[in-house]
């Protein structure tokens, strides 16, 4: 009875492999400049990216993010309004943020 329960175990575990290794076939509408689908399987670019030493930055209009590198994800080091407030409030000194880091460029005039 417990062979018979390995080998339906072992039936399935091995099915389920074949299945996860199939490949979509391309067609000539994926491959061909001008294809239907020829454009959606492009790799897409970030524009903006920035190094502040070994943080990577996506300096946008609206926020300032970091980037990590290992899994793509985002935190905001400060935005526009932010920005904005600080320099209403004339406080041009630093700036802490809740990710840790900290901005100590003044503006000069």
């Amino acid at each position: 009875m417990r062979k018979l329960i390995n080998l339906i175990a072992l039936l399935i575990m091995a099915s389920s492999v074949t299945w996860a290794q199939d490949k979509k076939s391309f067609t000539l509408e994926d491959l061909m400049p001008g294809g239907n689908n020829y454009y959606n399987l492009l790799p897409q670019n970030l524009y903006g990216l920035q190094w502040w030493g070994d943080v990577c930055i996506n300096a946008d209009i609206e926020e300032v993010k970091t980037i990590q590198p290992a899994n793509g994800k985002e935190n905001v080091l400060i935005t526009l309004q932010e920005v904005n407030e600080l320099l209403a409030n004339k406080e041009l000194g630093g700036k802490s943020t809740t990710s840790g880091m900290h901005l100590s460029h003044t503006l000069k005039r």
